[in-house]
């Protein structure tokens, strides 16, 4: 997959290492509240290690802002980053990531000044500030680029896992007296996770997701003279091993139907499928890369899409499926 520049993979991994730090820093808190403590370790040093946590996961999240403001990929702004929902890119999922960061800010802040602000009003604030976790989940799949890259599934599932169960633990060890209320809170994180799950799968995981998410509309078909795959394809050809998402539009063309589709992996790709007929088994696939034409092949129908073969490489528009609305959704798999 391509980047705009370097700043967008560093923005992308200091996301994914603030995520990873934010999970053992509420999975601490967690368990330091509900007073596990590993044998032979004093208590201090759980609570500087919790702190400690909670401070890595402020500078990598400020790495992530920071970077993410001066890639030109996006064209965020300081207000975007700052201002809940106010961007123009994803402004629904971006805006919970910068709920979920204010928040978290607070809450380190006030952690550092505990004994001045008071034990009742630091844990009220405290409490309120666990929303963070949750909101940086749901902000890392809705704005991310990677949820569907196994090394990214790698780490957000064992990050839910870690969070689930210790939540899981501390509702089932609570007070005997409060077991209505744990009760109500067993059933929400049951609800709440299989919720959660649906939505994953429904939406960021399937085709199309970065134009559902609200990605503006230029910027997906955008052609970026600074980007570059890693795929390394080149003008002179079809590399192998590309696997892109398509979104498109079937538009009637003569006697026959041209699809026009996005990239959703790489916008710097553009794929024009001609079929013959409205029915035809096959038609022509032409594929550009930052505006140089790299394949022009027939197709035939295959066995779930068209097949054809570019200067011997072979190119596959997988999952071909067309919607009521004629939407068309397809994979571009090279091989």
């Amino acid at each position: 997959m391509s980047a705009a520049s370097p700043l967008w993979y560093i923005t992308r991994g200091a996301g994914m290492v603030t995520l990873i730090f934010l999970t053992l820093s509420f999975v601490l808190g967690i368990l330091t509240t509900g007073g596990y403590r590993p044998p032979r370790l004093p208590r201090f040093i759980n609570s500087e290690l919790h702190r400690n946590v909670a401070l890595g996961a402020l500078l990598f999240a400020t790495v992530h802002v920071v970077t993410a403001i001066l890639d030109p990929f996006a064209k965020l702004g300081i207000l975007d980053a700052t201002v809940p929902f106010s961007s123009a890119y994803r402004p629904l999922w971006l805006g919970l990531g910068v709920v979920s960061g204010e928040l978290f800010l607070v809450l380190v802040a006030t952690s550092l000044v505990r004994e001045r602000i008071g034990h009742t009003l630091w844990r009220a604030i405290h409490w309120a500030a666990y929303a963070a976790w949750p909101l940086a989940i749901v902000h890392g799949f809705g704005t991310g680029s990677d949820e569907k890259a196994w090394w990214a599934l790698v780490i957000y599932l064992p990050c839910v896992a870690a969070v689930v169960i210790a939540i899981a633990w501390r509702l089932l060890g609570g007070d005997p007296e409060s077991r209505g209320v744990r009760s109500v809170g067993g059933w929400s994180l049951f609800f709440g996770v299989l919720i959660f799950g649906f939505w994953v799968v429904t939406g960021p995981l399937q085709p199309g997701w970065a134009q559902a998410a609200g990605t503006p509309a230029p910027l997906l078909n955008q052609i970026s003279a600074k980007s570059a795959t890693a795929t390394t394809a080149t003008t002179s050809g079809l590399s192998t091993g590309l696997d892109h998402a398509l979104v498109g539009q079937a538009v009637a063309s003569g006697s026959g139907i041209d699809v026009d589709f996005a990239d959703q992996t790489d916008p710097s790709y553009q794929i024009v499928l001609s079929l013959n007929g409205v029915d035809s088994s096959s038609g022509r696939l032409k594929v550009s890369n930052a505006g140089s034409l790299i394949c022009d092949a027939v197709v035939q129908n295959g066995a779930d899409g068209m097949v054809g073969s570019c200067a011997g490489t072979r190119v596959d528009l997988a999952n071909l499926r067309q919607n009521r609305r004629g939407v068309v959704t397809a994979d571009l798999v090279t091989g």
